[in-house]
């Protein structure tokens, strides 16, 4: 909230000041460009900014309660889409807008005086924008790539559960595939139901172990 307000109050000085008087000055390209970048650039961060104000009280109030049970009524689960979003648009688009909008700007103050210092600023923005996109991109690979890892480990987890419960459900003859128990199946279902199990012999003199 607090870099969406601050870049989009940039944003709108930058086009309040603009001398009007001089703008048949620039190419109308170059004018058209930043009056398109502003314009994007506050309407992104008001974006963000409002949705950050509407979902911030929720968590603010939900985090000074002292009770365990409340933790679950926090709308950090059911908001993750709109937080998301709100994160999206303020940190990676915004930030990616106004750093165009700085180029702009540059372009717009120094064309008439000093053609050069535009170009170097130019220079130097350009590989910025690719460095800050080529970020983006690596840490969004890597938080995907840490959020597959996570998925993965957890349905092996539980795949290893329920194998184990199985096994236990087979030992006691308590597993009910089909609705049967594993003594009511017919001969050739359970020999199927062996070979796709696996089912060990089991020693009914030997104790039974989950």
């Amino acid at each position: 909230m607090e870099v969406s307000s601050l870049l989009a109050g940039i944003g709108i000085v930058a086009m309040v000041e603009l001398p009007v008087g001089q703008l048949e000055q620039y190419p109308e390209i170059l004018i058209v460009g930043f009056a398109s970048c502003t314009t994007l650039l506050v309407v992104v961060h008001t974006l963000a900014l409002l949705i950050g104000v509407c979902i911030l009280p929720h968590v603010s109030s939900i985090a000074k309660m002292d009770e365990m049970e409340f933790a679950e009524r926090s709308p950090h689960d059911s908001l993750r889409f709109h937080i998301n979003i709100a994160w999206t648009l303020s940190t990676v688009i915004g930030v990616g807008l106004f750093l165009i909008e700085l180029l702009f700007i540059c372009w717009m103050q120094f064309l008439k005086t000093s053609p050069v210092a535009s170009w170097i600023a130019t220079s130097i923005l350009v590989p910025s924008i690719m460095l800050f996109i080529l970020f983006v991109i690596c840490f969004y690979r890597k938080l995907v790539k840490a959020k597959t890892s996570s998925t993965i480990q957890d349905l092996d987890h539980v795949e290893v559960v329920a194998a184990s419960f199985r096994r236990a459900s087979i030992q006691s003859g308590q597993y009910r595939p089909n609705g049967y128990t594993l003594g009511e199946l017919p001969i050739k279902s359970r020999r199927s139901f062996s070979s796709e199990y696996s089912i060990p012999r089991i020693n009914r003199s030997s104790s039974i172990t989950a």
